[in-house]
């Protein structure tokens, strides 16, 4: 009898574990279909329930990412992210994460939230165009804070010391964008330096600019109703060049001469409301003492360029402007004149 038993018994255990066998096969197999269905997430949980049986862990991995995936596709940014994150250095989980992010900050600038663009767009500044998000998004912060700021200052131009006294710098916005250009004078005249843009913010008091290192440059503005001003006595408009110009202006400068000598000379200009007159001395090489070369008087109209004039006058492109210590100033090629009160005239020089 206790034989029949045990062998009953046997029989018992070998078809269960027969029957157990079957079922996680079958269960296998519909989970596969699940996943070849693309019912990733359905996959994923009867993977799970198989426990250890064949690959069904890596294929919880497998299904789990690829539901990660389809939310991703289906724009569905912020559950996309969450799946992703919790996948770890799993396959490119890491690198969906970051375009999760992406893709949200994107949408929230579609949808107007700045702020809340460049909050997220500044957790992943050297993903894709994120630096050109992040500037196109305080732009548009700019045009609903400082609109009025912003157009009284397109299109305007600024001129101001470039460092030296021979140095001049331009300064106009367009664009949204500030473009700095920049001269010099030396005893050859007038030299183009060239011009860069850069990309500039303003607050309630001034205009930031940052430059191509890195560090930024400050510009004090006022605004009054729709005329924008710069820093007093440092910025000047060209009609505030003009005005600063007027009047008489005298230089007197050493030079080496022909027999090797020092000699002397002096240079002298009249600018008088769109009209100029120049006269200059020279001692004469060689001459008695006090004794002198006068050139002139050369008369004609002017308009101003970035840095000189514009004239019929002969010898008129040797004079150029600057600002000096807060005031315009005329220089005759690298040397700085100072303002006089009359033209000497033709015995009006002594050497």
């Amino acid at each position: 009898m206790k034989k029949r038993i045990c062998i009953s018994l046997c029989i018992m255990l070998t078809a269960a574990a027969i029957l157990t066998g079957c079922g996680k096969g079958g269960n296998y197999k519909k989970a596969m279909s699940m996943y070849e269905n693309g019912q990733f997430e359905e996959a994923a949980e009867k993977f799970t329930e198989l426990g250890d049986y064949e690959n069904s862990q890596d294929m919880v991995m497998v299904c789990r990412y690829e539901a990660a995936k389809s939310l991703f596709d289906a724009g569905n940014y912020e559950e996309a992210k969450k799946a992703f994150t919790e996948l770890g250095d799993y396959e490119n989980s890491a690198d969906y994460v970051t375009d999760c992010d992406y893709h949200s900050a994107s949408a929230l600038f579609d949808a107007g939230d700045y702020e809340g663009a460049i909050a997220v767009f500044e957790t992943i500044p050297d993903f894709k165009d994120s630096q050109d998000k992040i500037r196109s998004a305080n732009k548009e912060l700019m045009i609903q804070k400082y609109g009025p700021v912003l157009q009284a200052l397109e299109g305007k131009t600024w001129l101001f010391n470039g460092g030296s006294d021979t140095i001049l710098n331009k300064i106009s916005f367009t664009d949204g964008e500030a473009e700095i250009a920049q001269v010099s004078y030396d005893g050859n005249g007038k030299h183009d330096n060239g011009s860069s843009t850069y990309a500039f913010t303003v607050d309630d008091s001034k205009i930031l600019i940052t430059m191509a290192d890195g560090s930024e440059m400050e510009i004090p503005y006022t605004l009054k109703g729709e005329a924008i001003s710069l820093e007093k006595d440092k910025y000047f408009t060209m009609e505030e060049i003009d005005e600063g110009i007027q009047g008489y202006w005298n230089v007197r400068s050493t030079f080496r001469d022909l027999l090797g000598k020092n000699s002397s000379s002096e240079h002298n200009i009249y600018f008088n409301d769109g009209k100029v007159i120049s006269e200059s001395a020279t001692e004469a090489t060689g001459g008695a003492p006090g004794e002198y070369y006068y050139y002139g008087p050369e008369t004609g109209s002017y308009t101003l360029n970035f840095g000189g004039i514009d004239t019929e006058m002969r010898h008129g492109s040797n004079w150029f402007y600057n600002i000096i210590d807060g005031k315009v100033t005329i220089l005759h090629y690298d040397n700085v004149c100072k303002p006089y009160d009359h033209l000497p005239g033709e015995n009006g020089y002594n050497f």
